[in-house]
């Protein structure tokens, strides 16, 4: 009589380890896969250019530590650090490198993020593939919910919901989104449990289940339903939309509709505490001034706050702010250039810290991550897809003027049959290999494979955020099109500071055409405009303005 319950017995206890197993490869290891190690000095300090510093993903100096949280937000689409000049900072394969040595640290990881994903400036098909590749690196990272903010939004709810349903989790969370239709079943949440465990955590279950299983007593198999996995802290994530961020909806006359944070979070809270999460987040896209007056009323329940950063340059403040409802409100900036990293330990205080993600984590060309090979599909979407041919094309402000709405870009080399001492300062200046270097530098690099014949590479040249710089006329009419349609337009020529001069180059003496296209060296104020349209901070920032004498040219001789 015995036997088959035994043997049913083994049966669910070899299906519950091997399931605890293959939780651990889904959450804080699974991310951890890439056999790259990880150098340190003896005191986590490294040594770069020079300046000792503190080494990203470090342990912790208060000892072991139970669940070690992740927090990310608002990257508004930078898939990747924006720019070609060093330092950059961010990206999600730098992201998943640090998650990568935190678990190696020993520790479990229960990752969380506020939303935005998507790009604040663009719309259309580009941004909604960054979205699903951004949720899809997230996937990777195993992060467990992700809160939804104004550019999924923008990009309409239910797109993002299509989008992001096919890698739950993460799943997305909005406590207080109103969903009277019920036109959206199962593809958002108002809160979700984490578990966060590793491989060792298994070990300690199978101990528990043979414990079980040697006293084979009629309710012994009840009590599996209710068995601990682990033992680590729970972590709950609730995500709460804020009334700023509603009023903003209402006036873009976005489909959304919420109701009231403070009624969502009251009814929500039973619920999500009756799950016994022991490390509670709120994820909130709110102000930290509304995070503070919606805590008043809930006093001690979550332990962190993540709410957004709406300061203009978007830095992230260091030090979280220890609000007096007991909880601690964080921001982690914008971009995805940083992620707040918390230690939790039962009965001690919490340990923050705010990680940028520096050129220390980034792989070097023979090495990959999952996330890396994730951002390769990116790529290769954007070559497939063609988004170069979605670029929208207005009108620069010199074809503004009637006598000069019919003027097209031309190429630096037409202007070399005039401006010839011009053009050698131009040809010598890196503007000049503005194409050439995207090409050969531009990362990741994904491989097409051919039918009898060699793979084609493809970098980043066939993405509009990477071209728009490296080539001349872009976005404007009658300027870059393609490599195929507009190859003489390659490079930072001549006409993306003087304007469009196939007007001027017919007819060179004609004031009509040749004074719009003058660009005095005097006008510094003009000059720093046009260099800031692409030495910005993003792509560029420590550009200094007397760059400009490496390029400066006057009027022929």
């Amino acid at each position: 009589m015995l036997r088959p319950i035994l043997s049913t017995l083994w049966c669910v206890t070899w299906f519950l380890f091997m399931s605890c197993i293959m939780g651990c490869k889904d959450h804080s290891s699974k991310a951890i896969t890439s056999s790259t190690s990880v150098a340190s000095t003896p005191d986590d300090t490294n040594v770069l250019n020079g300046v000792k510093h503190a080494r990203p993903g470090r342990a912790f100096d208060n000892g072991p530590v139970d669940v070690c949280l992740i927090l990310t937000g608002q990257m508004y689409g930078y898939l990747q650090p924006c720019g070609c000049s060093r330092p950059q900072v961010g990206g999600l394969e730098r992201r998943y490198e640090l998650m990568k040595r935190l678990t190696q640290n020993g520790y479990a990881l229960s990752a969380g993020d506020l939303g935005d994903l998507a790009s604040k400036e663009q719309a259309g098909a580009q941004n909604r593939w960054k979205y699903e590749i951004a949720v899809k690196s997230l996937k990777s990272m195993s992060y467990a919910g992700m809160a939804l903010g104004p550019t999924e939004l923008a990009m309409r709810h239910d797109t993002a919901f299509d989008l992001a349903q096919n890698y739950q989790p993460p799943v997305i969370l909005a406590a207080n989104l109103l969903d009277e239709q019920s036109q959206f079943p199962d593809m958002f949440k108002p809160w979700v449990i984490d578990e966060p465990r590793r491989v060792e955590d298994a070990v300690v279950l199978l101990s528990k289940l043979q414990g079980l299983v040697a006293c084979p007593v009629p309710g012994a198999i009840c009590a599996l339903g209710t068995l601990p996995i682990t033992g680590r802290p729970r972590v709950g994530y609730l995500g709460l939309v804020g009334e700023s961020v509603i009023k903003d909806c209402a006036v873009r006359k976005f489909d959304a509709k919420f109701s009231k944070p403070q009624d969502a979070l009251t009814t929500t809270l039973k619920t999500f505490l009756a799950a016994q999460p022991e490390v509670r987040v709120l994820l909130f896209q709110g102000t930290r001034d509304e995070a503070s007056q919606l805590l008043k009323a809930q006093p001690k329940v979550f332990h962190v706050v993540l709410c957004r950063n709406d300061a203009s340059d978007g830095v992230a403040p260091l030090l979280p702010i220890k609000d007096e409802s007991g909880s601690w409100i964080i921001m982690v900036g914008h971009k995805g250039r940083s992620a707040g990293v918390l230690a939790y330990r039962r009965g001690k205080p919490l340990e923050y810290r705010l990680e940028e993600l520096v050129e220390e984590l980034e792989l070097p060309d023979d090495k990959t991550n999952v996330a890396r090979e994730i951002m390769k599909e990116y790529v290769w979407g954007v070559y497939r897809n063609n988004y170069l041919k979605d670029v929208t094309k207005v009108a620069h402000p010199n074809q503004l003027e009637e006598d000069n709405k019919d003027a097209v870009f031309v190429g630096s080399a037409k202007c070399n049959e005039c401006h010839r001492q011009a053009h050698a300062a131009w040809a010598a200046s890196n503007h000049s290999q503005a194409w050439t270097n995207l090409v050969k530098n531009g990362r990741p690099i994904a491989e097409l494979p051919q039918k009898g014949s060699v793979s084609k590479f493809i970098g980043r040249q066939y993405d509009p955020d990477c071209a728009r710089c490296h080539v001349t006329g872009f976005g404007y009419k009658g300027g870059f099109e393609d490599e195929v349609k507009t190859p003489h337009l390659f490079g930072n020529g001549c006409e993306n500071c003087h304007g469009p001069g196939s007007l001027h180059a017919g007819q060179p003496s004609n004031p009509l055409y040749r004074k719009p296209m003058v660009l005095s060296m005097e006008d510094k104020d003009k000059i720093g405009q046009t260099c800031m349209k692409c030495h910005d901070l993003d792509n560029d920032p420590h550009f200094d303005i007397a760059k400009w004498e490496k390029i400066k040219h006057g009027r022929e001789k």
